[in-house]
């Protein structure tokens, strides 16, 4: 092969890595079936004033938020391995919060508890402990 051709017109078919589909059709699929909100909508949104991260096994949506006084980060949708999505939150804040499947009670537990947690589900253990 040459190292550069010029081969005409572009057509590239995706590769599928996973037959029920990728994070963002889950999500989108969540919208419709708990949510009364738009997905585009809530999307663009998150784009301008929070982080999205789209993956083939992970998508989420999440923004700092103030509640009680306190920075934390607010989840709108996640997809994937919580241990994955914790790659891409920036900082550490005081809490992390979310709501489940379009209910309005916001669940808000704290940074430290919520590492823990994930921590354990992984296997980890603090040494010592």
């Amino acid at each position: 092969m040459k190292r550069y051709q010029k081969l005409g017109k572009c057509n590239i078919s995706p590769l599928v890595l996973n037959l029920h589909g990728s994070a963002l059709d889950i999500a989108r699929q969540n919208y419709a079936k708990y949510s009364k909100l738009d997905f585009a909508t809530d999307l663009l949104h998150y784009m301008q004033h929070g982080f999205v991260i789209c993956q083939p096994q992970l998508f989420c949506m999440f923004k700092p938020i103030w509640h009680d006084g306190q920075r934390g980060w607010f989840v709108q949708m996640a997809v994937g391995e919580i241990g994955e999505l914790l790659r891409y939150v920036p900082c550490p804040l005081s809490f992390i919060a979310f709501c489940r499947n379009n209910d309005d009670n916001m669940r808000v537990i704290q940074w430290d508890y919520f590492l823990r947690r994930v921590a354990a589900h992984y296997g980890y253990k603090k040494e010592g402990g």
